[in-house]
């Protein structure tokens, strides 16, 4: 018996692949594997976020996303800062950002955060977090 080969799509593993799957396994890629239904989804849930040296909250309830406050975090690429607003809500994707986000980073890609409040890195040094005082 030959042995069926594993596919790897958007970071899913797919183990014992038939010839006969592999359209099926591309379509539901394309449509995105992670994609869940927010409102009837039962492992989806809202979560708060604040900055863990100064305790201001990230959250932003004058912009909803999925119905909840959106959470908001400054951003950099290059020279260029903006705001980038996340969902609260636990397994959503949605999010809204003042520039253009690429929808397939590289695997090496990473865009620097900062706390809304004091435009301080998260992994800073307590020291740093003196603005937010």
């Amino acid at each position: 018996m030959r042995a069926r080969p594993i596919v790897v799509a958007d970071g899913h593993y797919f183990s014992n692949v038939a010839a006969g799957h592999v359209a099926r396994i591309v379509e539901r890629t394309g449509s995105g594997l992670d994609k869940v239904d927010v409102q009837s989804d039962q492992r989806v849930f809202p979560v708060e976020v604040a900055c863990a040296r100064c305790n201001h909250s990230f959250m932003n309830p004058n912009y909803l996303i999925d119905g909840y406050p959106s959470i908001k975090v400054t951003i950099s690429f290059g020279q260029v800062h903006g705001w980038l607003l996340l969902s609260c809500l636990y397994g959503s994707f949605n999010l809204e950002s003042e520039y253009p986000i690429r929808s397939t980073p590289s695997p090496t890609s990473s865009v620097p955060t900062a706390t809304p409040s004091c435009a301080v890195p998260p992994t800073a040094s307590t020291a740093a977090h003196r603005w937010c005082r």
